[in-house]
């Protein structure tokens, strides 16, 4: 598909600047530019196909060395520096120039139609208006079916392109329903919605951090099945030069509600209930130290070594004044003992649990032999 369509302006909404975080509302100018093959590793592929104010476009910090990565990218499109494209033929000649820059369209009777100046060429090329959004993707949602159009929408969002197979459906589709032949960028921002919910993705920031988050494989599990476009986490800048602290994000506000339920769900406790756990697992220890006897003089005047780095809080500090905890060293082996009886110095108990083997059956002598 050709990089020469625009998006699909909801009109009377306002839209999202990637470089500045500001809102550019209904009447104000606003720039988009095409996609690029960009390698994923490249930092500036996070600004590939944005929308931002022309103002923001001109002041960027890295906008030459965008414009020259994109350059090098992208074989049938050259970017200038003013943010205008020259679509060229297969042998070079410019076969269409275009500033990319457009006007955000008040609201008008159609909520999610191209503005009426597409029908007059005055952007792209044909003079065809784009049926609205909403009808494509229920059109194509009835061509797929469900679980398929789910799937097509899922990829689609995840890879940013479309797949073999998508490209296969895709064309299949348009011959059946050719009013809804629309650009690869035009259908990216009409099947903008969430896979899971079908909820329209609305415009956000998130914040950009110098390092990395590591979160827990249950969250991971969590996010993937039940909040899939919840985009809460931040961006991780790992080491490249961002412009900005925050960056776009598009969200579907029932994965967020859902991410909520779940981190209320599944909710670390307070500072408070974990001192309170860990001293009833300490008074348990205690209590299980108490009930020991020797297995040698039947004493009752046992300890417990205690091996490893402990933290020597009032309360560890108090057992080993009682001595019902001696400090062992932090190097410890498999036949160390876990309790030493002070009356009579009988050790017993070990730090590992005895693995013990069964012994193999004995083989009978082959009479043969």
């Amino acid at each position: 598909m050709s990089r020469r369509g625009w998006p699909i302006f909801t009109q009377g909404h306002s839209y999202l600047c990637r470089l500045c975080g500001a809102m550019i509302p209904p009447g104000d100018q606003i720039l988009c530019l095409p996609c690029a093959p960009f390698p994923k590793w490249e930092p500036m592929a996070n600004f590939e196909a944005m929308l931002c104010h022309p103002t923001c476009w001109e002041s960027w910090g890295y906008r030459e060395r965008f414009v020259d990565l994109f350059n090098r990218h992208a074989e049938d499109v050259v970017l200038h520096p003013d943010g205008s494209v020259d679509f060229l033929e297969p042998g070079g000649a410019v076969a269409e120039h275009q500033s990319r820059i457009h006007v955000v369209t008040p609201n008008v009777a159609k909520p999610l139609s191209l503005p009426a100046a597409r029908a007059n060429h005055e952007f792209g090329t044909g003079g065809r208006r784009m049926a609205e959004a909403v009808v494509l993707r229920h059109a194509l949602a009835d061509f797929l079916g469900a679980e398929r159009f789910r799937k097509f929408v899922q990829q689609l969002r995840r890879a940013g392109r479309l797949r073999y197979w998508q490209e296969q459906e895709w064309g299949r589709f348009v011959a059946h329903r050719p009013e809804f032949a629309v650009s690869a960028d035009e259908l990216a921002v009409a099947l903008r919605v969430c896979w899971l919910h079908g909820a329209e993705l609305q415009p956000d920031t998130v914040e950009v951090i110098d390092g990395q988050v590591d979160y827990t494989d249950r969250y991971i599990r969590a996010k993937a099945a039940e909040f899939p476009d919840a985009a809460s986490s931040p961006v991780w800048s790992q080491g490249h030069p961002f412009p900005t602290r925050t960056v776009g994000a598009w969200f579907c506000p029932m994965c967020r509600s859902a991410e909520a339920a779940w981190q209320q769900r599944h909710a670390a406790p307070d500072a408070a209930t974990k001192a309170t756990e860990k001293s009833a697992r300490w008074e348990q220890m205690l209590a299980e130290i108490r009930a020991q006897r020797c297995p040698s003089c039947g004493s009752s005047t046992v300890s417990r070594f205690c091996y490893g780095l402990p933290e020597l809080t009032d309360a560890m500090n108090a057992a080993l004044d009682a001595k019902l905890i001696f400090l062992a060293g932090c190097t410890f082996f498999e036949d160390d003992p876990e309790w030493v009886c002070r009356n009579c110095a009988h050790t017993w108990g070990r730090v590992f649990p005895v693995v013990t083997q069964e012994a193999e059956p004995a083989v009978a002598p082959d009479p043969a032999v």
